[in-house]
């Protein structure tokens, strides 16, 4: 099927391109690591064109119908007109078919590296994601006591003292509308740890507590990051919490 997907994209493309006309501070615990535009890593919380081409043919539009200055035969209205959309589709949907081929066989190198069964390793997964975003939100509004159960000890008391900090300086930090973008480089450290490599985008900022100023970072801007997570197993509460972060620094 995937493959039948994939012919049908690039036929599309085929024609399309063969039909054109010839003539031619960031994130939880100050963990940064982010940057503006290309991947980075963020954690704040503790961090076509496409050319006019003037032809030298002039048409007039006479009663619904476009002649050649220099043509006797005349052409129906919107003659061509379906050529540039078709050529957009065409080239969004290969665009998109490669990217998931390359996200497909990122998980799969993903899930090669995990233990157990493929149902296990997609919940393992989606505990990753859990704890991360639960964090991350917790950060942003400063309620780190209420997801106390997603730390271990030494992690909360490392992103406490840091908002701590930010509180005696006057300061607050947002991460805001925090997107995972993958997960990878899964590593088995022992058999009640690990560490996971997580991309994400957010909008990661810092303002002055009195006059709400930003004073670093953007509102509106998204910010890309890329951080490994360490995660240690709780035997007493049956399940996994956060550790130790570091942050993977791209520019």
């Amino acid at each position: 099927m995937k493959k039948i997907i994939g012919l049908v994209v690039s036929l599309g493309c085929f024609f399309a391109l063969f039909a054109m006309p010839t003539a031619c501070f960031a994130v939880a615990g100050g963990h940064g690591g982010g940057s503006f535009g290309s991947s980075g890593g963020g954690f704040s919380s503790g961090g076509v064109s496409t050319g006019n081409r003037s032809s030298s043919r002039g048409y007039m539009n006479t009663g619904g119908r476009y002649y050649s200055d220099y043509e006797t035969s005349n052409y129906p209205v919107g003659r061509g007109m379906w050529i540039a959309p078709l050529a957009i589709i065409g080239s969004y949907g290969f665009r998109r078919y490669k990217r998931n081929k390359v996200e497909r066989k990122r998980k799969d190198v993903l899930f090669a590296a995990m233990p157990g069964t493929k149902q296990q390793k997609k919940e393992l997964c989606a505990t990753v994601e859990n704890i991360f975003l639960t964090i991350q939100n917790a950060w942003d509004h400063e309620t780190l006591e209420k997801v106390r159960n997603c730390y271990t000890q030494r992690l909360f008391e490392e992103h406490q003292r840091v908002l701590q900090e930010n509180e005696a300086d006057g300061v607050k930090n947002h991460t805001k509308k925090v997107s995972i973008q993958g997960l990878e480089n899964y590593r088995k450290i022992h058999e009640e740890s690990f560490s996971i490599r997580i991309d994400f985008s957010c909008l990661d900022y810092t303002i002055d507590r009195r006059d709400r100023r930003v004073i670093s970072g953007s509102r509106r801007r998204q910010q890309q990051f890329s951080q490994i997570w360490y995660f240690d197993y709780d035997q007493e509460g049956k399940h996994w919490r956060a550790d130790f972060i570091q942050p993977i620094y791209t520019d």
